[in-house]
């Protein structure tokens, strides 16, 4: 029978790091002791809730059937306790629902969760990357919308640039978006190796598509963001189709997936930050 390694955060080294070495507690304006709290409840919050289903997931999988997604069922409890505890919202200001902490304490956390279960990991931390890149660029509006309900935990985010034929060579991207004339655009293209891409943790997700607009230079100097939801505001499915699950060794519990906009015709984009800026506000989730 497989005995699953005991769970071990030397925190002893990342404190000496944080306050000896680089004493964040005289920067930041947070005391050492709080912070330590902080960074102590986490670590017992993963050690519990998170690293016991490293192994069962990594054996049991991500499932396509019939068009939809379901990742492994030990990730479902701990999910809603994650969000529920607060600590998706770690690091972010109470205004929009988070715990505010210095960026490197955000860090840590996350760093030690991604030692636990990466797999698990990633679903949240991309829907921070793509929050990060609302909350920079997006409007008023889109800021509105979207970031309560990914405080939440109801929606997720992901990041698609990846295509086939355009890997390590991004500007290579084909997928399109056509304006509709109301201020919309439809997509229309593959996407491939998108983690998180579709899965039955959240009850939307809110992608966040590199495309061309009509007569766009070459390269990346002419691809745009577009948020692109799975559902529309109005409940109706937005033409977004996993059509395949990519399997990647060791995150076997991630859904890394590829996906398929606009085989129907009818998925329907939104332009977050100005056109043919694309690239520099993608960087903003890459660096997260």
């Amino acid at each position: 029978m497989y005995n699953m390694a005991q769970f071990k955060t030397d925190l002893r080294d990342i404190y000496f790091n944080l306050f000896n070495v680089l004493k964040i507690q005289n920067h930041t304006g947070y005391a050492e002791n709080d912070m330590k709290d902080v960074i102590n409840e986490c670590n017992k919050f993963i050690e519990k809730e998170i690293y016991p289903s490293r192994t069962t997931a990594d054996r049991e999988g991500v499932h396509l059937k019939d068009g939809k997604v379901s990742v492994p069922k030990d990730f479902h409890a701990p999910m809603k306790r994650f969000y529920e505890n607060g600590w998706y919202g770690i690091g972010y200001p109470e205004d929009i629902g988070g715990m505010p902490t210095p960026h490197s304490v955000a860090l840590i956390c996350q760093s030690i969760m991604n030692g636990a279960n990466v797999s698990f990991a990633m679903y949240p931390g991309l829907t921070r990357g793509a929050m990060d890149v609302i909350l920079k660029v997006g409007s008023d509006k889109q800021k509105d919308l979207i970031v309560p309900k990914m405080m939440t935990g109801e929606w997720g985010g992901t990041m698609c640039l990846t295509e086939p034929g355009a890997g390590s060579d991004v500007g290579a991207a084909m997928t399109t978006a056509t304006p509709v004339g109301d201020g919309t655009f439809k997509i229309k293209g593959i996407k491939i190796f998108i983690s998180s891409g579709d899965n039955d943790l959240y009850n939307n997700i809110i992608h966040l598509v590199l495309a061309r607009t009509p007569g766009s230079p070459a390269g990346t100097k002419g691809l745009s963001l577009f948020i692109v939801p799975k559902i529309r505001v109005d409940g109706k499915g937005n033409d977004v189709h996993c059509t395949k699950i990519e399997e990647k060794m060791g995150i076997h519990g991630q859904a890394t997936c590829e996906l398929t906009f606009g085989a129907s015709g009818d998925c329907i984009g939104e332009l977050i930050g100005k056109e043919f800026d694309g690239m520099a506000n993608m960087f903003i989730m890459m660096n997260e």
